[in-house]
Parts: structure tokens; sequence; C-alpha cells
């Protein structure tokens, strides 16, 4: 016997069919196609050609391959980034901020605006860790957070885009939070905002590796806007857990819990700085009834990192991390 379609003899016997299991099946392993044979009586066969399209698993494979390829190309996330940068100096400051909270009530917009100018007047670096808008929306659980917005979610996103661009000269990356892009995410699947951060600097989708060289001198920096743990008695307790769990790094930084901290510590026989971000959002009632008592602490800590050895100074705010730069240089 042969295929219907192309008369090739390479045939598979499917088996019996139909109500009566009067029919025999054949797929032809040549074409891929189906056809069956009526069985009338033992001397006679009635040949019942059916075409069927046959989609297998190496055609849904291929399929998801392509997808694949097209949403590579699509991707503006980054799980590291390789920065450079050539001073002088003896080394650079570096303040990593987190939790701003644009929009919301109780954000202190005279410390932003004062930190936006020491910024841009001391070059110092700075890396986002997310949450920089408050952005509540309809479907969040708390009405009482959404009407207590100053700026509504349109007026944020221009507010974030304006003041990013004005800071990109000294904006080394950004990365996740869970308020705006988690929350469109919720709602529409796509991450618009990352989006929009990553065509200002370079944006790492959760938790990211940033390898920056200054000069000569090697540093990797680890950031994860939540850290991975919580401790009432350790700050920096999720830091330590990502530096413990051998996720290699010379800085590890976090945000999310709005209380400002540093810390040195030594794992498998190497020095590694941690810092947890403090937030700009002082007055959050929120954050208030869930897990910190008075208001929020905006002097985040900063880093002086050397260009000339491979070493890491914390310091509690980014005036003193400025003016040990400031005296090296002299």
């Amino acid at each position: 016997m042969k295929c219907p379609f192309c008369g090739s003899s390479d045939l598979r016997n499917k088996g019996l069919k139909g109500i009566n299991r009067d029919k025999r099946e054949f797929r032809c392993r040549e074409c891929d196609k189906y056809f069956k044979v009526k069985v009338v009586k033992e001397e006679k066969v009635v040949l019942e050609v059916k075409e069927t399209n046959v989609t297998g698993w190496r055609d849904l494979t291929q399929l998801a391959k392509e997808h694949q390829r097209i949403r590579k190309n699509l991707d503006f996330s980054q799980t590291t980034v390789n920065i450079k940068i050539n001073t002088k100096e003896d080394g650079i400051v570096l303040l990593p901020i987190g939790d701003i909270h644009f929009g919301g009530e109780g954000v202190d917009y005279l410390a932003i605006e004062k930190l936006t100018d020491y910024i841009k007047e001391n070059n110092v670096y700075i890396i986002l860790m997310g949450d920089e808008l408050d952005f509540f929306l309809s479907n969040f659980k708390n009405a009482s957070a959404l009407f207590q917005q100053l700026l509504n979610p349109e007026e944020q996103l221009v507010l974030i885009e304006s003041w990013m661009n004005e800071i990109e000269p000294y904006l080394l990356a950004c990365g996740w939070g869970n308020h705006t892009e988690s929350r469109l995410e919720s709602l529409l699947g796509v991450n618009l905002y990352g989006r929009m951060k990553s065509k200002i600097c370079p944006y790492l989708d959760g938790m990211g590796k940033i390898r920056l060289e200054i000069n000569k001198q090697l540093y990797e920096i680890v950031i994860n806007h939540q850290g991975t743990g919580k401790s009432k008695y350790n700050p920096n307790h999720g830091a330590f857990d990502m530096a413990r769990n051998k996720v290699d790094g010379d800085v590890f930084l976090s945000a999310h819990y709005h209380n400002a901290a540093f810390s040195n510590f030594i794992i498998r026989e190497k020095p590694v700085v941690a810092i947890q971000t403090g937030t700009f959002n002082t007055s959050d009632k929120f954050s208030m009834r869930r897990y910190r008592f008075g208001e929020g602490d905006t002097s985040t800590p900063a880093l002086f990192i050397y260009a000339d050895k491979k070493r890491v100074l914390p310091f509690e705010n980014v005036e003193d991390a400025v003016t040990f730069r400031n005296k090296k240089a002299l």
C-alpha cells in the first residue's frame, strides 16, 4: 500500500478505527499525513482519503524558539551591567537611593530638592533602588493610600522621567521596585515603567549585578530591592543572606523597608559592605502601621570607593563621604 498524497510506502499502521472498527488508519512517515482504509469484506477495501495538517512537538518547539528570539530582542532589562569610570581622584562617592515615593502625601520634597542639587554640585554617583513613585492604583487593597496621593499616576510618571533626565550624568543604573513595576505588571502584564527607565540608564529587573571598574579596580555591586530576607534585629539581614549564599559581590544594596543601615562583614575570607537605603516618604502611615515606628530616615548611607586599591568605606550619609573624598584630594 502507498500513501495517496506522496506515493511513499513508508507507512505506519495506526490500528483499527471507527464505530464498528472497520477502518484501518495509516500515517505516512514521509509527508506526515494521515489516511484511512475501509475494510468492506476480506477481499475488498475502499480507500478513504482525509487530508490533515498535523502539528507535532517539533513544530511547537520551533515556534517557542522563535518567540524566544523575538522576546530577547524586545527585552530592555539586564541582569548584569558593566560600567567603567576614569577619575583623577583617589576614588568616587556612590549613593544608593531607594523608596523616594514621589507623589505621596508624606514625602519630604524639600529634602529631595536639596539632595538633587547636592549630587550635581559635588559629582556624586547614584544608583536608584526602586520605588521612586508612590503609584497606588485603584486595585490596591487600601483605598486610603490611593486618595492620599498628591499627584496622580500620570503626573508621577512625568515627574520621574524629568528628574531622571536631570541627574542622568550621575546615574549609573536603576533597579526594579514593587510599587510601580509590580502594579503595572499586575494590571497589564507589561513593565512599561521599567522600559521608560531603561531609556535613561541601565535597568536591572530584579536582582542584578553591576560590574563597576574605577580606573583599574573592579568592584561587583549586587542590588535587590527587597533583599532575600528580613530581620527586625538586623536591617541588612537580606544582604548578608545573599552574600552568605554564594552570590559573589563586594557591595550589597537593598531597599524596601525604609530603615537606613550599613554593615561591614567578612564572607568566605572576603570583606563585604552592605547598605539598606532609607526613604523620603517619612510620614508614610501604611509603613508605620506595619513595620516602622515613627518617621522614616532620609539619611541613606553612602560609599567611598577607592580607585587605587580594592577598598570600600561606608559612611552614615553622603555629606560625610564627600568630605572624606575632598580631604584626600588636598
